[in-house]
């Protein structure tokens, strides 16, 4: 199985939210109607929580169209394998308001989260993407990524931001155990 791994491209929307629309997210089952928009979304935990998955699944299709939904795609063929949400952390409303995370436009590259469909888990791909990820926040002139893992050892799926040790492979550091803690990677 070869997998190709690209950049997201608004003319891949709607390929974007059927992927979503049908991975298996029996390990966390609120996850499903979240179309990668938390980060995106200016609203309190409680009010996220009654969002319907439809009001996320039109405001991933917005962004898209704005050019403002960035991440990468692994492609398995014609069928979405994998997702990567490597943003301009200026686009993340919820952390780039917060005091430890000042940013311009162009500056700081985020890796908030991945997806990987059920038949791809467990092979790398994951670290592949981040990979990816951070070579085309460095093409495009950011300073700096950050990336957020952390440790579920009784549930591993729901480690979505990736797990520190590949972070560690590409040089991320630990930057903060503020809340979120975060790594990063001076490019």
């Amino acid at each position: 199985m070869t997998l190709n791994i690209h950049p997201f491209t608004p003319d891949q929307a709607e390929a974007f939210v059927r992927f979503f629309a049908k991975v298996d997210f029996s390990h966390a089952e609120s996850w499903a109607g979240c179309y990668c928009q938390y980060y995106f979304t200016p609203v309190s935990p409680a009010d996220w929580f009654k969002r319907p998955p439809a009001v996320n699944r039109a405001q991933a299709l917005e962004l898209a169209a704005a050019g403002k939904l960035r991440g990468l795609l692994a492609w398995d063929g014609e069928q979405i394998a994998g997702w990567c949400n490597a943003a301009d952390l200026a686009d993340a409303v919820l952390l780039a308001d917060a005091a430890f995370f000042p940013t311009r436009k162009g500056e700081v590259g985020a890796v908030l989260c991945f997806v990987v469909d059920r038949p791809y888990r467990g092979q790398g791909l994951a670290a592949r993407m981040l990979a990816e990820a951070v070579e085309g926040f460095r093409a495009d002139g950011f300073t700096r990524v950050l990336g957020f893992p952390f440790a579920n050892p009784q549930n591993p799926l729901r480690q979505y931001h990736g797990s520190a040790h590949m972070f560690e492979a590409l040089g991320f550091r630990p930057a903060s155990a503020a809340e979120p803690p975060f790594w990063e990677l001076k490019l």
